[in-house]
């Protein structure tokens, strides 16, 4: 790639060539060092993964400090857990990282230099703190199959929030989501949770609910806590083991805005 130097997009997806069972894979030493002027990557589904692993030693994206945009979707390795900690040590620009089917841990050092970031999906756990430089972050998406709720503390920008696992055990917020006042769309899927729908509180701006297999509990006689519905439009619950506590409630609540139950 060397003599593309004003390149801003770039795909290098699923390589279906193989020979023998053997799969190619893309040797990642310098090869996108001189892609100065790079906005846009997508490095999904790198199939011979255990090979190309091995490979990475951090500085990789060294000089791509105009990226916004970096998909690496799919990436699997039985050898490691998470990414090299100073990844994306320059990548102070970029605003959406997709990482939704990769099953690596994301750090604190790793998440660390992405002060600009606004969208995150990610397949793997998040460590503790790691959000915490994140304060530009508006859309956050953890899909994963056993995982705790990430920190959100200081994420006062979160709009959105999609929190999905295939199994959980216990309450899925620990404490009330003080921060999040600008959230307006929150989508929970946790088998085996629960949730005490007050935690909801202090999340005003909320506009759509979506709550699927989780145990609803609440520590007061109206299942939902008044604050938050004001600006309510949809709302979906699919409760799991047990009903929420009062369905009939719920609905008769004072929702003026409800489009959609």
């Amino acid at each position: 790639f060397s003599p593309l130097v004003n390149l801003r997009n770039l795909s290098l997806g699923y390589n279906q060539l193989s020979s023998g069972g053997t799969y190619p894979y893309y040797p990642f030493a310098d090869v996108f060092t001189a892609l100065v002027n790079l906005e846009f990557l997508n490095l999904d589904d790198p199939f011979a993964s255990e090979q190309l692993f091995p490979q990475l030693t951090g500085t990789e994206f060294a000089t791509n400090r105009r990226l916004v945009f970096l998909s690496m979707q799919v990436w699997i390795s039985f050898a490691m857990s998470t990414f090299p900690p100073m990844l994306f040590q320059n990548l102070s620009r970029l605003q959406s990282l997709d990482v939704s089917v990769t099953e690596f841990q994301l750090t604190a050092p790793l998440l660390g230099p992405l002060v600009s970031l606004t969208s995150l999906s990610t397949g793997g756990s998040i460590a503790a703190g790691a959000l915490a430089t994140l304060t530009a972050l508006e859309v956050l998406t953890v899909q994963t199959t056993q995982s705790a709720m990430p920190d959100l503390r200081g994420l006062r920008r979160l709009r959105e929030l999609t929190f999905a696992v295939q199994s959980f055990n216990g309450p899925v917020l620990s404490a009330a989501l003080v921060d999040q006042a600008a959230l307006a769309t929150i989508y929970l899927q946790a088998p085996g949770a629960s949730l005490d729908l007050h935690m909801l509180a202090p999340c005003l701006s909320l506009q759509s609910i979506c709550l699927s297999g989780l145990n609803i509990n609440t520590t007061a006689a109206d299942p939902f806590p008044e604050s938050p519905l004001a600006l309510l439009v949809s709302l979906s619950i699919d409760p799991g083991n047990s009903p929420p506590v009062d369905l009939f409630s719920i609905r008769a609540s004072n929702l003026p805005n409800l489009q959609t139950w």
